[in-house]
């Protein structure tokens, strides 16, 4: 059982806003909705972030909250931590289009906080090669609906105001 919380977990928690990456977000026994439905339970700003498929409508809000196609179209991308929760085959591409190898900071997310199974050596690896990793929760750490309120409560007070 994981016993620490990680320090880059403290720091994705100081972030203004916040974002939920899925596949489904609907559905109440998947993960995604479980993460998505913490932020809501604990009044924080969040937004749901899934690809357009059929069957899916963006359009419509999941837990009152607004569903982008993209997490290049959350607003103040720099201001937001992504809890990511998807294949790690999507993960790595998303990853790539996020950052880039001519990094621009200002079009970069705040942090990243990878949930058990999104994560993959493939990612590690482009993680350390981009240098992200102050800003980048991955390997082995828990769940943030484990972990995400001892962060909240060790995260300085001042960024949570």
């Amino acid at each position: 059982m994981f016993t620490e919380i990680p320090p880059h977990a403290e720091y994705f928690m100081t972030a203004p806003r916040f974002a939920v990456v899925g596949r489904v977000l609907e559905d109440t026994s998947r993960f995604d909705y479980k993460v998505l439905e913490w932020y809501t339970d604990r009044n924080l700003p969040v937004t749901g972030v899934r690809a357009p498929r059929p069957g899916f409508d963006n359009a419509k809000p999941v837990l009152g909250h607004k569903v982008v196609d993209d997490v290049t179209q959350l607003p103040d991308l720099a201001e937001t931590s992504i809890s990511v929760i998807l294949h790690p085959a999507l993960g790595i591409k998303m990853m790539q289009s996020l950052f880039p190898e001519q990094r621009r900071p200002e079009a970069e997310p705040y942090a990243m906080w990878f949930q058990p199974g999104a994560e993959s050596a493939e990612i590690f690896d482009f993680v350390k090669a981009r240098g992200i990793g102050d800003k980048v929760v991955i390997g082995d750490h828990p769940c943030i609906l484990v972990s995400g309120d001892d962060a909240r409560k060790k995260a300085p007070k001042s960024a949570l105001a």
